[in-house]
């Protein structure tokens, strides 16, 4: 039987009967310890666990210490690391954004698009309808969001979008001056994490708890996502799983995939 951490709510649901059946619920001290896994992996040094500042890299180094510590063993006996990499459009540095001659907080005021260009430029932005505005070349496009949600790219669009906080800004946006500088990387290099604990009568056979321990990183060199309920919470959840199970090894293998790329 295989169980995955996912989208549908009933595979949660499994989970959390693992996790029920064991003393592990009850106690204090794990209690204590998730709350420190995502105090960890939603602060400022791991900067949203993204593309940028090695945030992600530095999750990978936390957990793979953290499951050697834990006396659990890899799956090639030398390491717990499965590397692959993919292409991702990042913004690592400057995000300047100013609007009607007012300068803008990223992360708090605006997002932009992560298929964003990067782009410097100033100039007239002409309506298209009551949330939307473009300047004139359509390269610079504004839009009206009554919340801003963020995500990740593995492309670059022609065009830079910039999401503004409608609340923040209820005027129209008729003036703009942008200096956003994007940097694409072909190959970003990540990893999946794996782990398991040998079963005592049916090794052969496997239990498997997942979560992805990554997220969106950040957004210029202010503003950053913690991620702490996506995907810090279900981290610290299955760490605590895995520890539970080295300690207290089952009739069939437990094992915990620790995924990146989500």
């Amino acid at each position: 039987m295989v169980l995955i951490k996912a989208a549908k709510r009933f595979q949660w649901g499994f989970v959390l009967i693992a996790l029920l059946s064991t003393p592990l619920a009850t106690g204090a001290s794990h209690s204590e310890d998730a709350r420190k896994v995502v105090k960890v992996l939603a602060s400022r040094e791991f900067w949203g666990r993204g593309y940028t500042r090695g945030g992600m890299k530095k999750a990978q180094d936390f957990l793979q210490r953290e499951l050697m510590l834990s006396g659990l063993k890899s799956f090639d006996g030398n390491h717990f690391l499965q590397p692959f990499d993919f292409p991702v459009n990042t913004f690592p540095s400057t995000m300047r954004v100013s609007l009607n001659g007012k300068k803008l907080v990223p992360g708090v005021d605006y997002l932009v698009t992560p298929g964003s260009s990067g782009v410097k430029a100033s100039g007239d932005l002409l309506p298209i309808d009551a949330t939307h505005s473009k300047d004139p070349s359509g390269t610079i496009l504004v839009t009206k969001k009554d919340k801003l949600t963020w995500s990740v790219s593995r492309k670059i669009n022609p065009a830079t979008e910039i999401y503004l906080d409608a609340k923040r800004f209820p005027d129209v946006p008729v003036r703009f001056k942008v200096d956003i500088k994007n940097k694409f990387v072909e190959h970003f290099a990540a990893a999946n994490l794996a782990a398991f604990v040998p079963g005592t009568e049916q090794p052969e056979t496997f239990i498997v708890m997942t979560a992805h321990y990554d997220h969106l990183g950040g957004m210029g060199r202010d503003a950053f996502f913690p991620g702490a309920n996506d995907n810090a919470s279900g981290i610290s959840f299955l760490l605590g799983l895995a520890k539970y199970y080295a300690a207290h090894p089952q009739r069939t293998s437990m094992a915990f995939l620790f995924f990146a790329g989500e």
